[in-house]
This record gives structure tokens, C-alpha cells and sequence, in this order.
């Protein structure tokens, strides 16, 4: 105005990254939200809504408030994940290590990644489908190795106490301590009732044979609390 003179503040100005803005910082938090498989498509600089529901999800994931938006807290959680200070077990597999990687690399990365195992059992002949299969438990946490494709690898992971997991472990879905039921049906989780016993499932991603903590109504009580459950290409659980 005559005399005088504006300062503009754009709305990035507090640290925050949110739908609506566009540049470099942005075309790298697209990066690494590729790079960590929660946004596919190009690098382009634009927070839109792709951005802000890959956002959401990776928020989902590490527990964080689900706002769409990046400020300190998140980009530090992100930065974690990157370095691998966080790992996250999903429908790939754990951090870095995915389903698929020979055993033996597998389970190096991992002591890496989660420290000395409690326990081990050894590799061992499973008596219901005749294939090796090896498990290694930190705390409430499984890794299942088999040879199902010929190979001893990875091929599985479950969670054996879900109040008990290692530190820096999280599971995708935001699935923690404290999940009950009600949480896991807003999920889009099924309940089923069969010969093994009363059960959950969610199909996307894939975690199979969830249990309860015990017995439960059909449908079940909001409140139920859940046990544990796994996924994998199919060896995380013998028959």
C-alpha cells in the first residue's frame, strides 16, 4: 500500500508440510514416502490428495496423529524408518528384510535390526507338511523361515504377544497394544468360527489365523481383545 509495505507468510512458514503446497521439500517428502512404499506414481512437487492419504497411512502405521500433514514429529518418524532405527512388519515382511530373502542373509539383517533372539528352535522337519521350517522369537515377536519354494527364506512373521513387542517394532495397520476387536472391525477385519476355533482375518493386507485372548460371542464384543496373528506367503504357521 502507498507508504508502507507487506510481509507475506506463506502457510509452510511453522514447519509443516500440508495438501496445497508445492516445491522441493515437498518433491522429497514424495521421495521417501516411495522409497518407504506408502506412494507410487512420479516425484512431482504437489501436495495433493496422494500425497496426503500415503501421509495418513505412514501415520497409521507408526501411530502418529492421522492428519495428512508432515511437521516435525512425523518427518522425524519418517527419518527413523529410513535409517532403520524403526521397522515396520507389513505384508512385505520386516523393515528392509522382505519375504523371499534367502534365510540366511535374512536372518542376519534381522539380529542386525532387533538384537540377539530370546530363542531359537532350530531348523526342524514340521511333521503336517514335511518342509524345514526354523523360528527365531524376539520378546512377542516370531520370524518364520521355511524351504517352501526349495530355498530355505524368510517367509513369515507372526505375533506370538501382541503387549509384548520389541522395541521400535511396529505393525502395519497401527495394530498395538490395546487393540480390540472393535479396532480391528472398523479395519474391515472378518470374524469366523471353524474346526481350529474362533478367529479374524483382514484381507488387506493380508493378516490370517488372528486369535482372541478367549472365548468370544458371535459376533464378537467390541471390547474382545485379540492374541496373535501372522501373514506371509504362507509359512508363517504350519497346519
Amino acid at each position: 500500500f502507498p507508504g508502507g509495505s507487506l510481509t507475506c507468510v506463506t502457510l509452510t512458514d511453522d514447519g509443516v508440510l500440508r495438501p496445497g503446497d508445492e516445491g522441493e521439500d515437498v518433491e522429497a517428502l514424495q521421495q521417501q514416502l516411495k522409497d518407504l512404499g506408502y506412494l507410487g506414481g512420479a516425484a512431482d512437487g504437489k501436495y495433493g490428495p496422494g500425497t496426503a492419504a500415503a501421509v495418513r497411512e505412514f501415520q497409521r502405521d507408526f501411530l502418529l496423529a492421522r492428519d495428512g500433514k508432515v511437521g516435525p514429529m512425523t518427518q522425524d518418524v519418517i527419518d527413523d524408518v529410513l535409517a532403520g532405527n524403526l521397522l515396520l512388519a507389513s505384508e512385505d515382511g520386516v523393515g528392509t528384510v522382505p519375504f523371499g530373502t534367502g534365510s540366511e542373509g535374512a536372518y542376519a539383517d534381522l539380529v542386525s535390526a532387533l538384537g540377539v533372539p530370546d530363542a531359537t528352535t532350530g531348523w526342524y522337519v514340521d511333521g503336517c507338511d514335511g518342509h524345514d521350517w526354523f523360528k527365531a522369537t524376539w520378546d512377542g515377536f516370531t520370524a518364520v523361515f521355511t524351504d517352501r519354494d526349495g530355498t530355505r527364506q524368510f517367509d513369515g512373521w507372526q505375533v506370538d504377544d501382541l503387549s509384548d513387542l520389541p522395541t521400535g517394532l511396529y505393525i502395519q495397520l497401527g495394530i498395538h497394544s490395546g487393540t480390540d476387536w472393535g479396532d480391528l472391525d472398523a479395519l474391515g477385519a472378518d470374524f469366523y468360527d471353524d474346526y481350529l476355533g474362533q478367529r479374524w482375518r483382514i484381507l488387506a493386507p493380508p493378516f490370517f489365523n488372528g486369535r482372541f485372548t478367549g472365548p468370544v460371542t458371535n459376533p464378537p464384543a467390541a471390547n474382545s481383545p485379540i492374541a496373535s496373528f501372522g501373514t506371509g506367503t504362507g509359512g508363517f504357521e504350519s497346519c
